[in-house]
Order: structure tokens, then sequence, then C-alpha cells
């Protein structure tokens, strides 16, 4: 009877927390918010080919093309809200840099890693950032496929499933050149 009581104790006291009391490991108080700031630590250029080649690999039309696409990243996340311990919404934009998309996510903490995930009926998407204290980073990716000096396609994302380098890779056909720069998209706590 004794161990009943204390555990319908715990329960009760559990149910009945203070909404404003911090949470986690960073000690949050919901609604958090986390802005965008800057592009940080983009990689040279490399390319990669069908027959494994990936080095480091530099023309300057691909770089001024790069460059340009690199515009479309500052859009990619505008912000990610964390809601409450496994409910965030992200805003930003769809890989043409236009088109605005605002996601409910259900998101899971791995110690200062977030796996953002979102069922958009024909997948499961998901995103990850890497969390210090008051500033999150996502990885992207900005990359061009040619082939024969003509261009096949051309996308800048934040690394998601189905947009990652493997991915990019992954479709590299015989002849192909895969044009790529890694890049860290970082976001800053917004103060309340």
């Amino acid at each position: 009877m004794a161990l009943f009581l204390l555990v319908l104790s715990h329960i009760i006291s559990s149910c009945c927390k203070d909404e404003n009391e911090p949470y986690g490991p960073f000690k949050d108080v919901f609604p958090v918010e986390f802005n965008f700031d800057t592009i940080t630590n983009i990689t040279p250029t490399h390319i990669y080919t069908s027959d494994g080649s990936d080095k480091i690999f530099s023309l300057p039309e691909r770089e001024y093309e790069i460059g340009v696409n690199m515009n479309t990243a500052k859009n990619q996340v505008e912000y990610i809200k964390l809601l409450s311990p496994d409910q965030s919404e992200i805003k930003g934009k769809q890989r043409d840099g236009v088109t605005e998309v605002v996601l409910d996510a259900k998101y899971t903490l791995n110690g200062d890693t977030y796996t953002f995930t979102k069922d958009i009926f024909i997948q499961v998407i998901n995103y990850n950032a890497v969390r210090l204290i008051d500033t999150m980073t996502m990885k992207g990716i900005s990359c061009i496929r040619y082939n024969a000096g003509a261009r096949k396609s051309r996308s800048t994302v934040v690394q998601v499933t189905g947009y990652t380098l493997e991915d990019e890779k992954a479709n590299v056909e015989a002849g192909d050149t895969l044009y790529y720069r890694i890049f860290d998209i970082k976001l800053v706590k917004k103060d309340k």
C-alpha cells in the first residue's frame, strides 16, 4: 500500500508540472525560437563522378553558379521554434528558394542532436540540428550536376531525407559530374 501511494504521488506531481519550469538538458522554457543568423563552414567546391572519384576541383563558371545558388541557402530555414518537449515548427523555403513552407514536426533530442521528423504522406522526412546552448547548426548542400557540358540539375538544400550528399551522389550516372559544397546554417536563440 505504501508503494502504491508513493507511485501515485509521483504520478500526480509529474502531471502537475509548471509549464514555465525549465525542461531538459538546455533548461528550456517553451516556446524557444532559433532564427537564421549566418552560413558558415563552407567547404571548397568538390566534384564527384560515377567512378567514385571525390576530390576538390574548381572551374570559374561552376564556382560562380554554386555561389549564386548559395543565396538560396539563406532562405532554407528562417526559424526553428521548439513548442514543447517533442513538438516544433520549422519555417523556411523549399529547394526553389521561393516557395514558403511551415512544418509542424515532432522532434527527439539525443545529447545535443535534434532530429525533426515530419510524415508528409509519401515519405517521412528527417532534419538534424546540433545545439550548443544558444545556437543550432544544420548541414546544407549546394550542388550542380552536369553531363557532357549540359546542366542536368541543381539544388541547394538543408540536408534532409532524400537530399543529402549521399542521395545526390547516388543519382550520379555514367558521364555525370556532381559539383558540390557543404556548409552549415547557423541559427541563434531569440531572446524572449
